[in-house]
């Protein structure tokens, strides 16, 4: 009984799935953004070009014309890059693109992208957005190999307009990228859901320590 009541607490251990985190950027509290001086109601310019996530874990960095940018945030809307424009200060358009890169492996389950503009009155120019995803990130996603996970057309999203996009759980590992960046129109990077990889390492200390247990249990039994 013993034995078999070890290899459930194995089984167990082995299967758990991870728990998702949220990563939010807009309406306060702000999940797992490490910082959020600057954040609150309204637009606000941040000031600065990356904000750490996760504990640690991801980065996130504000760029504009191939150099570093910097972040804007509004509370309905989310996290944006300023631009060139006087009125252009909380969401990702033309050159502009979020790039958020792991430190550590994540699965990443979905991404929501937030709009405050009125339906546009012509389907054919909606907002077009992509995410991409590249591997070995080094700031210039353009030079490496990327995959177009997230690509929508005639959207439409209306005053506090919101898309969710599945992602079905991609693994990025540490020093891959997710960036954010426009085809058309204008976006806000609302939230994402990861959840983070159990490292093999920790998995065998636990198996270890269980199997340990195991032993001692026949020991005195």
């Amino acid at each position: 009984m013993k034995r078999v009541l070890f290899l459930v607490v194995v089984a167990t251990f082995v299967a758990a799935p991870a728990t998702a985190d949220l990563v939010r950027f807009y309406e306060s509290p702000y999940y797992n953004v490490d910082s959020t001086a600057g954040f609150g109601a309204g637009t606000n310019v941040l000031g600065v070009g990356q904000v750490s996530l996760l504990g640690g874990d991801a980065t996130a960095y504000a760029w504009r014309n191939g150099s570093a940018g910097v972040f804007t945030q509004r509370d309905t809307r989310g996290l944006g890059v300023q631009g060139g424009e006087l009125d252009e200060v909380d969401f990702i358009s033309g050159t502009e693109r979020i790039d958020v890169v792991f430190s550590q492996a994540y699965y990443v389950d979905s991404v929501e992208l937030r709009s405050l503009f009125d339906p546009d009155p012509s389907p054919s120019t909606g907002e077009i957005a992509l995410v991409s995803l590249v591997r070995n990130y080094n700031g210039t996603p353009a030079t490496e190999t990327s995959w177009q996970l997230l690509g929508f057309e005639d959207i439409d999203l209306g005053t506090h307009g919101v898309v969710t996009q599945s992602l079905g759980g991609i693994v990025l590992n540490a020093g891959d990228a997710l960036v954010f960046s426009p085809e058309a129109g204008e976006f806000a990077l609302a939230a994402m859901t990861v959840r983070l990889v159990p490292v093999p390492g920790a998995v065998l200390l636990g198996l270890l320590g269980l199997g340990y247990a195991g032993v001692k249990l026949r020991k005195y039994a």
